[in-house]
């Protein structure tokens, strides 16, 4: 958990230059100047603000923006900096356009602009799909979120709990991927069995939930041998047996042992026990996850679902620290799948525009791909998924400022990815169940 700030200011608090002014009343002047000092390209009839992604295939991208029901143009390029002289534009009427003909894997940098081309947008990046979904796949909702039980800067827990919930209830996930629940996960695990919730895993912070009608949990079979002392029945008669020798065979062909008290026997039966295929990882000082092996319950196929919580900061340091926790997650939950798909969920601390994004740089070495970059569909992906208890809900520039993703193999793609905070007004509603927002991926497993 760590503040998550944009890292470019909006265009509405760029000031345009003044006018040289002939000479005039002072008030005068002054209204001039407070005029002048409120305009922007954001408030002079363009649209501002960047648009975000609610659509992509592998060769098209669908962008919305805040704006009315005039003409648009939408220029577009495959580098941040090219898009600022793109003369590669596409038209709209509206405040939406879908630009086709791209390549696959691909990332394009987009700027909205009137029609006439003047007044350009914020810019904003986004990658079409690598491969194609495949509707023969598995779909299993997936949402992590990391609840801000109890740590510096979390807010106190009661008045947010029935929020927490809520939000969970609202992504109508199949499994959920908690984070920073310490202290918390045991009031969360009661409250979610009343919605049809298990608890298959946990840490001491992370934990991982599954909906008992869609999953079911993995277990695993041992069997040993368990020996007991029996001593003989009180009805037997021992009287006759011999204590000097110390052992006597009754007419079953028993045979018993005397011990200087009793007679007894040493009885062994195999014993069966069961437990679920799950764990807990140290990846590395502060950081933790928990795993477990769900089943889906109509194909009979098995996935393993991680939540982890890596190292906070910004600094080059923490970028190191994320990179080894990344790579130790990798290998151990390899170790632990044996061969079976993973889904690695939770807050990674860290986003495309931090200067080493370490810990999806290591995923795509691994060939896993974050679901942000995989997903057909998106909803409200300009809230960022920290918010900080801000009143008005955090809009990312650029990436999108994420902290906390879903990774899936490269080969696995995703119908949605949808931020879930509720709004009213432009303000987030309260109370504001944590200091991060859910984030909900329909992921398409193989």
């Amino acid at each position: 958990m760590e503040p998550n700030r944009l890292h470019e200011a909006p265009s509405a608090t760029t000031v345009l230059p003044m006018p040289r002014l002939l000479p005039v009343p002072l008030v005068l002047a002054t209204c001039l100047a407070v005029a002048f000092s409120s305009l922007s390209a954001a408030s002079a009839a363009g649209p501002g603000r960047a648009p975000w992604v609610t659509a992509s295939t592998t060769t098209s991208i669908t962008l919305d923006w805040p704006g009315g029901s005039s003409g648009y143009r939408t220029f577009y390029a495959t580098s941040y900096s090219g898009v600022l002289t793109s003369s590669t534009a596409k038209k709209s009427a509206g405040s939406a356009v879908r630009i086709t003909g791209l390549k696959p894997g691909q990332m394009y940098c987009f700027q909205t602009a009137t029609g006439s081309g003047a007044n350009r947008s914020q810019r904003y990046c986004h990658s079409t799909m690598r491969h194609a979904n495949r509707s023969s796949q598995t779909r299993v909702g997936i949402a992590t979120f990391n609840v801000c039980g109890v740590a510096n800067g979390c807010r106190s827990w009661r008045p947010r709990e029935d929020a927490v919930i809520a939000r969970i209830r609202e992504a109508r996930a199949d499994v959920v991927a908690i984070q920073e629940g310490s202290s918390v996960l045991g009031r969360i695990a009661r409250r979610l069995t009343a919605h049809g919730y298990a608890l298959a895993s946990a840490s001491s912070t992370e934990g991982v939930f599954y909906r008992t009608s869609k999953l079911a949990q993995v277990t695993t079979s041992s069997t040993e041998t368990v020996c007991e002392d029996e001593t003989v029945p009180d009805e037997v008669d021992t009287s006759t047996w011999d204590t000097e020798s110390g052992t006597h065979t009754d007419t079953d062909g028993v045979t018993w042992t005397y011990d200087g008290v009793e007679w007894a026997r040493e009885v062994c039966e195999p014993v069966t026990t069961t437990t679920p295929v799950a764990g807990t990882f140290r990846l590395g000082g502060a950081a933790t996850a928990t795993w477990a092996r769900l089943r889906v319950k109509k194909t009979k196929k098995s996935y393993v679902f991680v939540s982890a919580h890596l190292t906070a900061g910004k600094s080059a340091g923490n970028a190191r620290s994320r990179d080894g926790e990344t790579r130790r997650l990798i290998t151990k939950a390899k170790d632990e799948a044996n061969g079976v798909p993973i889904v690695f969920a939770g807050d990674f601390n860290s986003h495309r525009n931090r200067p080493n994004d370490s810990p999806r740089l290591r995923f795509e070495r691994a060939g896993y791909r974050d679901a942000y970059d995989r997903s057909a569909r998106y909803s409200k992906a300009y809230i960022n998924s920290y918010n900080g208890y801000e009143k008005r809900p955090v809009r990312g520039v650029k990436y999108g400022d994420h902290v906390d993703h879903v990774f899936l193999h490269s080969r696995t793609g995703a119908d949605s990815w949808a931020v879930v905070a509720p709004t009213r007004g432009g303000r987030n509603v309260t109370p504001i169940a944590s200091d991060h927002n859910l984030v909900r991926v329909t992921a398409l497993l193989p």
